[in-house]
């Protein structure tokens, strides 16, 4: 099984029937297109990958000037939205997001009616919204200090995942963006993250670097 004894995990039931239930996965990124987003999402490509989980990334918004450099951004397909064909994936999973326009854009609605609501299962550290109401038990939502560290401590260190460098990297940009070098309110827990993905060879120097206006993604 994916997750092993799901009575030991703190995976959700859902989700992780869904995931282990799933033959086609399709991780789809919210606006504002930002680390958080883009870093969990590929944490979450690596990881389902590694158990062998097919799966893309698709991104409805474009890649904001400020984030062309993100490692791994090229991994994000861009398309539309309107004209996707999404019958090639039996789950979605929406990440660090809480409407569905952050998603799908204005014609959400549209692109709902292609999708059964069964096979979608969300993952996010926002205000509960109307994600929450539709999916129930198939949404993550834990108030922390990003999405990123949600992932990791319900989907990694709990099973011992180690991500490689290059995905502790993600990770670790996604933490700072989202914190604001930790000049936001520090949530339990995002020190000891920090803490994990240095030990995992995330570059600090180069991160800490990186200026990602808050406006302009």
């Amino acid at each position: 099984a994916f997750f092993g004894d799901r009575m030991q995990l703190p995976v959700p039931e859902a989700l992780a029937a869904g995931i282990e239930h799933s033959t086609a996965i399709l991780i789809i990124v919210s606006r504002p297109v930002d680390p958080d987003c883009v870093g969990t999402a590929l944490a979450l490509q690596w990881l389902l990958q590694s158990r062998g989980k097919p799966c893309r990334i698709v991104n409805f918004f474009g890649i904001p000037p400020t984030m062309a450099s993100f490692p791994g951004i090229d991994r994000l397909l861009d398309a539309q939205p309107a004209s996707f064909d999404f019958s090639g994936y039996d789950l979605f999973i929406t990440v660090d997001g809480s409407s569905w326009s952050q998603f799908f854009g204005d014609s959400w609605a549209e692109v709902l009616a292609k999708i059964d609501l069964l096979n979608i299962i969300n993952i996010d550290h926002h205000e509960p919204g109307e994600i929450m109401r539709a999916l129930g038990n198939r949404c993550l939502n834990v108030k922390s200090s990003s999405t990123a560290q949600v992932l990791y401590e319900y989907f990694l260190e709990p099973y011992g995942s180690t991500p490689p460098p290059e995905i502790a990297d993600c990770l670790y940009r996604a933490l700072l963006y989202d914190t604001r070098s930790f000049k936001n309110e520090i949530y339990p827990g995002a020190y000891r993250f920090a803490e994990a993905l240095i030990g995992f060879g995330a570059d600090h120097a180069a991160a800490v670097d990186v200026n990602y206006a808050m406006r302009e993604v």
